[in-house]
């Protein structure tokens, strides 16, 4: 008896892969509307990818069987007719005892075969074109909001992404789901009215570069696993995130040619967002520490000249920039000032972009950021105003340096 049972589950082992793909299609139909038009196309795909794969189908129904929703049971019903296999039959039964059980009431089965009689009507297909904008408030707010509507291979219908991206980039708002064409329009129009500015068209492959990065920074704050699965489908052959964003610098050729900045002047520019940039090193251990060592050595009762102390705060800060300015800072300042690089093109500052762009490249490049006056003055900017504790090295930036508190009001979600 043990080994019939045995033997009953071993039908339905499945590879690694199988597996994969039976979660991704019960994701996909999570995401449907029960009396949507997308639900029918969306099971007429099923059934075509499921017709010679009997197993992956069992488990799919089996899997459906479980959960206790209208769209699970209407696919359940739809693609039940796909396993024939007598082998499975055992499988489809179990499954539909379990729908019984909840009070499913299930259709009597019927085959259906298809008339070879009928003639064959051929369709055009359809240009399958995706789409990439991105809506930028004016200079400073400090918000970028991405949409995509990218077509899935096997898929009839596209999915629209939609990524609000909030300084220092931190993915703040994340939505994937199927939508018409029309659907996707009215999202831009209304994003662009909330945030007054138009959306601009922009490769994909950036957007996909920005999304997997925010996701390997762990900067992707949302709990919708089943969405974040259908994004990375939609957006993985147009980039993996892998690479540098630098490399994705499509707007680089309209910018003013670099003679080469200087690096004071580049630490004036990241000072002027220094806002945005204290936020990460709230739980630094080693900025309080440094803190500590510069109220000490204040309350010295030795008297040194000024150059003597002067030397000694840089010291103390410089030791600081090099623990708070690891390489997952480095990471997420090097993609911060990118972003701002093309939010300040795309707003027509060029000469901005440019600049934001060397700093991007400048902390991207970053060997000892206690030898670099770009984070060892951020970190003077940030024990002030993180822990009160003043330097020379804090200097007040210019007022146009400055940045405006973002509002990060207005992001539109689609129905």
């Amino acid at each position: 008896m043990a080994k019939k049972k045995k033997k009953d589950k071993d039908v339905l082992q499945l590879t690694e892969n199988e597996r994969r793909e039976v979660e991704l299609m019960i994701d996909r139909l999570r995401l449907q509307d029960p009396n949507g038009q997308s639900l029918d196309n969306c099971l007429k795909t099923l059934k075509q990818i499921l017709g010679d794969r009997q197993r992956v189908a069992a488990a799919l129904l089996d899997d459906l069987s479980r959960r206790d929703n209208d769209v699970c049971f209407r696919a359940f019903c739809e693609l039940r007719p796909v396993v024939t296999d007598k082998k499975l039959a055992k499988v489809v039964r179990q499954a539909e005892y379990r729908l019984r059980q909840k009070g499913y009431p299930l259709p009597e089965e019927t085959e259906n075969v298809p008339d070879a009689s009928a003639p064959v009507t051929l369709i055009r297909q359809e240009v399958r074109k995706e789409e990439c904008h991105l809506v930028t408030p004016p200079l400073g707010a400090g918000l970028w909001q991405y949409s995509a509507y990218l077509p899935i291979k096997g898929e009839p219908d596209f999915l629209m992404v939609v990524l609000a991206v909030t300084a220092p980039f931190m993915g703040e708002m994340f939505h994937a789901s199927f939508q018409s064409r029309k659907k996707y329009r009215e999202l831009l129009r209304g994003s662009a009215g909330h945030l007054g500015a138009q959306p601009h068209p922009v490769p994909v492959a950036h957007m996909a570069q920005v999304f997997f990065k925010l996701e390997r920074l762990g900067r992707l704050d949302t709990l919708k696993r089943d969405q974040i699965l259908l994004a990375r489908q939609a957006l993985s052959p147009y980039g993996s995130g892998t690479g540098s964003l630098g490399s994705h610098v499509f707007w680089r050729e309209k910018l003013p040619v670099d003679s080469g900045y200087d690096l004071e002047f580049l630490a004036d520019v990241a000072v002027g967002e220094v806002s945005w940039v204290v936020q990460l090193f709230q739980d630094s251990e080693a900025l309080k520490t440094a803190g500590m060592e510069l109220e000490t050595a204040r309350r010295s009762v030795l008297v040194v000249p000024d150059h003597v102390k002067a030397a000694q705060e840089r010291e103390i800060v410089a030791k600081a920039a090099r623990a708070v300015f690891d390489a997952r800072v480095k990471d997420i300042l090097t993609a911060h000032y990118l972003e701002t690089s093309l939010a300040r093109h795309l707003t027509g500052d060029d000469e901005g972009a440019a600049l934001f762009l060397a700093l991007s490249e400048h902390m991207q490049s970053l060997k000892d950021p206690g030898e670099s006056p770009v984070p060892v003055r951020l970190t003077a900017w940030a024990l002030q105003v993180l822990h009160g504790v003043s330097t020379s090295l804090a200097e007040e930036p210019e007022d146009e340096a400055k940045e405006p508190e973002a509002e990060h009001g207005g992001l539109i979600l689609p129905r």
